[in-house]
């Protein structure tokens, strides 16, 4: 089995950011590959082959996750800034078990069942696309980038560091963060920097890193388009009982998140 290959999930019409990997993103003798397929002018013409709403899927995707959106939403918020993740996703977990699922959608609407937008369903095409290709390729796991990340002075040296640890046991590695979610009190660092995860969970997808073990699984299943990308990643995460892992500090810069680039998701 091949160690790994970098994927970037790049938009065409981000020129400057394209020039910018170009300039600054030295990997030696690893391979790249560029994921410009799938993006919203090819696909708008044959949307109704690709994607179609069900609220079914959305209530499996997204409910099984609800407590976990929602114990983010109230951590950052001020008087929860300390409080743990797992304290703050059991009250959600509550709240679902108590009012059931369709109220609690409604009193958090950014959660209820809707439409992707057709950025959303390029960028998650994107992604499975590289899956697939890690798969085809027999690779051991994938370095996922979106295009909007910037390096740190420090990244390649850090990124290196990180993978000569050989850590076992491991299906998904966050190492660039965003959303503004940090391990706090009781996410075990099992190595320095690195913090062991519970439940499985996305931060975002701007830059991880995967295993072929989880990209086989989620290919395998073959879910429609349901939800953003992120929510999917941690939907399944959970359904397969991944072993997920956050940076902190991170490796990359979330450029999107940062103001360093324009967020073009409209």
């Amino acid at each position: 089995m091949n160690d790994y290959a970098f994927f970037i999930m790049h938009y065409k019409k981000n020129i400057d950011r394209r020039n910018y990997i170009f300039e600054n993103f030295v990997t030696d003798d690893k391979t790249i590959y560029w994921i410009t397929a799938f993006d919203r002018e090819e696909i708008a013409d044959s949307l109704d082959d690709i994607y179609q709403f069900n609220k079914d899927n959305w209530y499996e995707i997204v409910g099984k996750q609800l407590s976990i959106l929602i114990g983010h939403r109230l951590g950052l918020s001020p008087q929860h800034m300390d409080t743990p993740w797992s304290f703050l996703i059991h009250c959600a977990e509550d709240l679902v078990k108590q009012n059931g699922l369709h109220e609690v959608m409604q009193k958090f609407p950014q959660y209820m069942p809707r439409n992707l937008k057709i950025f959303e369903l390029s960028l998650l095409l994107k992604h499975r696309s590289a899956y697939r290709k890690i798969i085809a390729n027999n690779y051991k796991f994938g370095i996922i980038l979106e295009d909007d990340f910037i390096l740190k002075d420090d990244s390649i040296a850090a990124l290196n560091n990180l993978i000569s640890y050989n850590i076992a046991d491991w299906d998904f590695i966050d190492i660039a963060g965003g959303a503004g979610l940090t391990p706090r009190e009781q996410d075990q660092e099992v190595i320095p920097c690195l913090f062991s995860i519970q439940p499985p969970r996305t931060r975002t997808t701007c830059g991880y890193i995967i295993s072929n073990r989880l990209c086989r699984e989620i290919i395998n299943l073959n879910t429609p388009p349901t939800a953003p990308c992120d929510w999917e990643l941690t939907y399944f995460m959970q359904r397969f009982n991944a072993k997920a892992f956050w940076l902190n500090p991170t490796i990359l810069i979330h450029g999107s998140e940062t103001e360093l680039y324009q967020s073009n998701n409209n």
